[in-house]
């Protein structure tokens, strides 16, 4: 048994590297595709390359232990070898176990938005129950605003859209149909966000391509003594059925309702020149926009009518000053990212290596 024994070590010499560099190759590719603009938008995405590291983590230690066993070098039975032996088997299989668990639930809940193509509740209103492929054209608002189908509300690109040369964002988020609104009707765009609700947190701004003038951009919450007002930007928070939020166009404002121009909320052609209708109410002198989903609010661009659409004689010189995108030199915006799970990772790392050598 003993001979036998000596021969499995033996063997690990040889077989340890082997198990570790393909280990570290096929999770190294993981990471890197998981990375990518299209995949890194999804929230499972970060568990699934919390499972990466972890098992890189779990390869190195356990590679590592049986490859030195092989030269009768046994680290485990010293005390702290022996705490760091536990953990290298037991606990980070668990944890990284519990990120595919993580996934697979943050995938279930995703699923659910297709509730949203239905949803008719509170007196919504969409154009007509005629969905469109990908890429079509669903509409057009404020006369010259084309809007078209994601397909699939889930869908990411990984592509890029420019007007005159302009970045509009990726097609066809709802973001971008924002930027670009925003950018026919007024000359303006806003800066890069990770994400639709992130516009209500880091926006402050917006700048005016042709001569990189900034106008501030004004927040109205909902419930505000204010009534909701004509080409805001309305912002939609996080929720199950919207992860990364949502913008929409008030492209019309009624006695009770708002007409709103958008991408990426349903595949439906528009039946006029606006995608939705939204009631709003007038309760103890606040104005709510009754939604089915959560909304910030709204922010309109503070320009005392100096802007106005886009004309030839302006796209021509926009287009002689050969850029892609304003430099926003003095937005005050704060980058935002999704590392905070990563925060987390550290700290719980440092947290459990800690309690091993104390």
């Amino acid at each position: 048994m003993s001979k036998l024994l000596e021969q499995v070590l033996q063997a690990n010499i040889f077989l340890q590297p082997f198990q570790f560099s393909i280990v570290m190759v096929i999770n190294i590719l993981n990471i890197c595709v998981l990375c990518s603009r299209a995949l890194r938008s999804s929230s499972c995405t970060h568990y699934f390359l919390a499972y990466s590291v972890f098992s890189i983590i779990y390869s190195c230690l356990a590679c590592l232990t049986q490859f030195l066993r092989g030269f009768s070098i046994d680290w485990a039975n010293h005390r702290i070898g022996c705490k760091l032996h536990f953990y290298i088997l037991f606990v980070v299989p668990v944890q990284a176990n519990l990120m595919l668990i993580l996934a697979s639930v943050d995938r279930y809940f995703s699923s659910l938005k297709s509730h949203r193509l239905n949803s008719k509740i509170n007196g919504t209103t969409y154009g007509n129950s005629t969905l469109a492929s990908y890429g079509a054209m669903v509409g057009i608002a404020s006369t010259n605003v084309s809007a078209y189908s994601n397909g699939n509300d889930s869908y990411i690109s990984d592509e890029s859209n420019y007007l005159y040369n302009i970045y509009t964002g990726m097609p066809w988020q709802c973001v971008e149909y924002a930027r670009r609104w925003l950018f026919i009707r007024k000359g303006c765009v806003f800066n890069s966000v990770d994400a639709a609700n992130d516009m209500w947190s880091q926006l402050s701004i917006v700048q005016r391509v042709v001569d990189g003038k900034c106008f501030s951009l004004k927040k109205y919450q909902n419930g505000s003594t204010s009534p909701p007002k004509n080409e805001s930007l309305l912002i939609y928070s996080r929720g199950k059925d919207m992860p990364y939020g949502h913008v929409a166009v008030i492209v019309d404002v009624l006695n009770d309702s708002i007409h709103v121009a958008e991408q990426n909320f349903h595949a439906y052609y528009w039946a006029g020149n606006y995608s939705r209708r939204i009631p709003y109410v007038l309760k103890n002198g606040s104005y709510y926009i009754m939604d089915d989903y959560n909304i910030y609010g709204w922010m309109s661009v503070e320009d005392n009518n100096e802007n106005y659409p886009l004309n030839q004689s302006t796209i021509n010189k926009i287009l002689q000053k050969n850029i892609s995108f304003p430099d926003f030199i003095c937005s005050k915006s704060i980058k935002h990212n999704y590392i905070s799970l990563y925060y987390y990772l550290g700290f719980f790392l440092c947290l459990t290596f800690s309690s091993i050598f104390l």
